[in-house]
């Protein structure tokens, strides 16, 4: 009896212990973000604001990592941070969503503790498992908007929420994107999205066809996106060059550096990138075969 009762004593204890030191998650849709995990797109907009940059050309051309779909894969994300803070020539840091698998705020913080380690400022677009659970409560509070712009050396950049399903939208905000894609760059636009032009059944036809036509009337230079996880791939249609990297889950990630006139884009695994060029078919690029439904 006497044992019995030590051991409920002990177990009560363990469980207080547990409360206060917050090793005990109640729900996953808690939000419970330190002023320090929260607002990052505003803080690192802050960060290249600082930063005396004129406007990008052959004497001063722009070096940025894209990366996308980290997933549960952190040391393989801690990893690519640290290949990726032995080029210091990387301006820019582009995470292109899904940096969680299921949405959920330690997931969230998982993340932002490897984030932290960037040299560089980062910023991430919105993927389509970061809208599960609480995700989309927890995107807003540790970064901010879904859809945001800004400039950059005469780079006009916009980052654009295309998920719909886990997110809960029938289509994405194509207005925004329209708006934002026809404001005059200096030097070129860069689209950041998640999901391929093409993305069934994220990505109504209809809706595909809509965006790709925006891109392509606007004159957008790159659209860089992920969500496929296999292959690199950077395919060249009308104006645009639509990039898309593997899995940061493998290790991988893209270099891509630009003078304004021209354009170079490693391959890179871990701390090792090839000057190979990439494959010019890529996924989710070109309309499905119409007997697709």
């Amino acid at each position: 009896m006497k044992s019995r009762l030590l051991r409920s004593a002990l177990a009560a204890s363990l469980i207080v212990v547990c409360l206060v030191a917050g090793c005990i998650r109640f729900s996953p849709f808690q939000v419970e973000l330190t002023d320090a995990q929260q607002r990052l797109t505003q803080k690192n907009l802050a960060k290249l604001r600082a930063k005396s940059r004129a406007p990008v050309s052959t004497e001063a051309p722009l070096s940025l990592a894209f990366l996308s779909d980290s997933h549960d894969g952190y040391k393989n994300f801690e990893d690519i941070v640290s290949a990726i803070n032995s080029h210091p020539e990387v301006e820019l840091v582009i995470h292109g969503g899904d940096v969680t698998d299921f949405g959920t705020q330690q997931e969230y913080i998982w993340a932002y503790e490897i984030f932290t380690k960037l040299h560089a400022p980062y910023l991430e677009v919105a993927g389509n498992h970061d809208g599960l659970s609480n995700g989309r409560v927890l995107y807003g509070k540790m970064f901010g908007a879904e859809n945001f712009e800004f400039s950059y050396g005469g780079v006009h950049f916009v980052f654009f929420n295309d998920n719909t399903i886990e997110w809960q939208e029938t289509e994405p905000d194509l207005a925004f994107l329209k708006s934002q894609v026809s404001a005059k760059a200096e030097v070129a636009t860069v689209v950041v999205a998640h999901q391929p032009p093409y993305s069934l059944p994220h990505l109504t036809p209809e809706v595909s066809v809509q965006l790709e036509g925006i891109l392509r009337d606007a004159g957008v230079q790159f659209y860089l996106y992920g969500h496929l996880h296999d292959g690199f791939a950077a395919e060249t249609l009308g104006p645009t060059q639509y990039v898309k990297t593997e899995a940061a889950l493998n290790g991988t990630w893209i270099l891509l550096q630009t003078d304004g006139q021209h354009t170079t884009i490693a391959a890179c695994t871990f701390d090792v990138c090839s000057s190979d060029p990439l494959p010019t078919q890529a996924p989710g690029v070109d309309p499905p075969p119409s007997d697709m439904p």
